[in-house]
């Protein structure tokens, strides 16, 4: 958090109009100096929650219930921006334009499914969410997830997050009036290693998820020589 606070000054002092920022953390990491420097302070109780695996995807789903913000990006600390200049926003944003909710796919081929009764049975990656936080729509939809991930919790290996999510757009897209409205990220833009044939910044994604995995343009490598203290 604490390089975050440098960065967000820096931004605020050189780059920004009206520029307001946001810390949602739970009450014990709250210390007084990220307090006084964040507009907005959102405190959570999720630390009573067992086990941990269960407690950081109820704070995922909660942070993006509780964005204070008409438009929420919402981004895995794993899902790396392949710029520092807010080009990755200017692209992803006009993706919310005519949707509730923004999407990737979990598993490549999945688009193939549009249009058709199993669309429906899609299962859907949340490193990268784009959520029209303003809308009945995408806060009931939350509110669902949250539930469902709660019954999904003594769930066998303890996958329980895209479960409870696909429940949740069931609900949603099904409803007689008014239903969600979602969209879909292109997989050349949040690049993953399940549904893009390349994870690089260098081949022009926008989002590279895992990078420090799957990029090798973020690697190093090494060449040893047996026995003679040669490395390159």
């Amino acid at each position: 958090v604490i390089p975050a606070i440098r960065w967000f000054q820096e931004f605020a002092k050189n780059k920004a109009q009206n520029f307001r920022t946001t810390v949602f953390a739970e009450s014990g990491l709250l210390t007084p100096k990220i307090r006084n420097s964040f507009d907005t302070v959102i405190e959570e109780i999720t630390s009573q929650l067992t086990p941990l695996a269960f407690r950081v995807k109820a704070f995922k789903i909660r942070a993006m219930a509780r964005s204070p913000y008409d438009r929420t990006l919402y981004l895995d600390l794993d899902s790396r921006p392949c710029d520092t200049q807010g080009v990755f926003l200017k692209k992803l944003w006009p993706l919310l334009d005519n949707a509730d909710l923004v999407l990737a796919d979990n598993y490549a081929g999945q688009d193939k499914l549009v249009g058709t009764i199993a669309d429906l049975r899609r299962e859907h990656a949340s490193g990268l969410v784009l959520l029209r936080s303003s809308s009945l729509n995408t806060r009931q939809l939350l509110a669902d997830y949250a539930s469902a991930h709660a019954i999904l919790k003594n769930t066998r290996r303890g996958r329980r997050d895209q479960p409870a999510l696909m429940v949740a757009l069931r609900l949603a897209v099904e409803k007689k009036s008014n239903p969600l409205r979602l969209a879909h990220i292109p997989r050349n833009a949040f690049c993953r290693k399940n549904t893009s044939d390349i994870v690089s910044c260098d081949a022009g994604c926008l989002v590279v998820h895992k990078a420090a995995r799957y990029d090798l343009a973020y690697k190093f490598f090494g060449i040893g020589f047996k026995k003679t203290g040669t490395t390159t």
